[in-house]
């Protein structure tokens, strides 16, 4: 079974983090398989894509994310969407606060797309629009916790380990 979740979450991840972003959001015509309406979310993936430097000052300050929700994998194996707001945290070293951003829940529903296993969601972090991208350059970590309609939280299990800071990746 923990083989089979393995190679389940490894495929994920890599089509998620494969996903093209030109079906991205604001669309509501993504079609959504039929999923279990009663299914409580249990677990939350989160990838990421090549880190950005959109305002070319040298320093990263786009972080595109992949996110995928599901509730009990051995009764519905496939991502799943939920009425929630999905909430990302980013921090450096030493645990102090680089960035949060929280997507309500009408904008987590904009940021659904398709992907081969099933509906993702796309969100754009920027490091400007909550602070600044002019750190050092340093490893810092991204979570993603999500809290549904009815209260239930669910957090990312492992961080994103992400470089930031000066001198674009790439």
């Amino acid at each position: 079974m923990i083989g089979r979740s393995i190679i389940l979450i490894t495929c994920l991840l890599v089509l998620g983090a494969c996903a093209s972003t030109g079906g991205r959001g604001g669309s509501s015509t993504v079609q959504i398989p039929s999923q279990p309406s009663d299914l409580v979310v249990e677990r939350v993936l989160v990838a990421n894509e090549p880190l950005e430097d959109r305002d070319l000052n040298g320093f990263v300050d786009t972080i595109r994310v992949v996110v995928y929700v599901f509730g009990d994998t051995n009764r519905y194996p496939l991502p799943v969407t939920v009425d929630a707001t999905f909430q990302f945290r980013l921090v450096d070293e030493r645990g102090a606060s680089l960035g949060v951003w929280a997507f309500a829940p009408r904008e987590s529903s904009r940021a659904v797309f398709p992907t081969q296993p099933g509906p993702a969601y796309g969100f754009e972090l920027n490091l400007n629009a909550v602070g600044t991208d002019r750190v050092p350059a340093q490893a810092a970590r991204l979570t993603c916790e999500l809290t549904t309609s009815d209260g239930t939280r669910v957090r990312s299990r492992e961080p994103l380990e992400l470089r930031i800071g000066n001198k674009s990746p790439g």
